[in-house]
């Protein structure tokens, strides 16, 4: 799997009622990431492969996880070829600019998330295509 799951105790998600962004502590990482589950009882942190690496962790490894409520829930740091892309875009950059910032970050993941820069802006250039015409999906 590519991501990897930190169950959260109940006694320490009952700290975060209504929170639905938290910066995530472990070793020395600091990561943003979205508290899940909570509406289902089963509250839960996904992390990737990658952060784990970072962190010196292996799957299944046991670790001290630190969580707080992230004072800037909205934050979002664009990938560089995205933001040229939306750059050279004005009609794709005005919609952008009305979508919630879930749906941003999940659509900036989709094209960071590529190992290679030319991938990244490939992926950029056709996801602006798409924003333009109104043919992502879900539209």
């Amino acid at each position: 799997l590519r991501m990897h799951v930190i169950p959260v105790p109940d006694d320490v998600a009952k700290n975060f009622a209504g929170v639905k962004r938290v910066l995530v502590r472990i070793g020395e990482l600091d990561l943003p990431r979205a508290l899940q589950g909570m509406a289902s009882g089963s509250p839960y942190i996904m992390i990737g492969k990658q952060p784990l690496k970072e962190a010196g962790l292996r799957e299944g490894a046991i670790a001290e996880v630190r969580m707080r409520a992230d004072p800037k829930p909205d934050r979002l740091a664009i990938a560089a070829e995205l933001t040229e892309a939306l750059r050279q875009d004005e009609d794709a950059r005005i919609r952008w600019d009305t979508f919630t910032p879930g749906k941003k970050r999940s659509l900036n993941h989709y094209v960071d998330s590529a190992k290679r820069p030319d991938t990244r802006a490939r992926r950029a250039v056709e996801l602006v295509e798409k924003i333009r015409t109104n043919t992502l999906y879900g539209d």
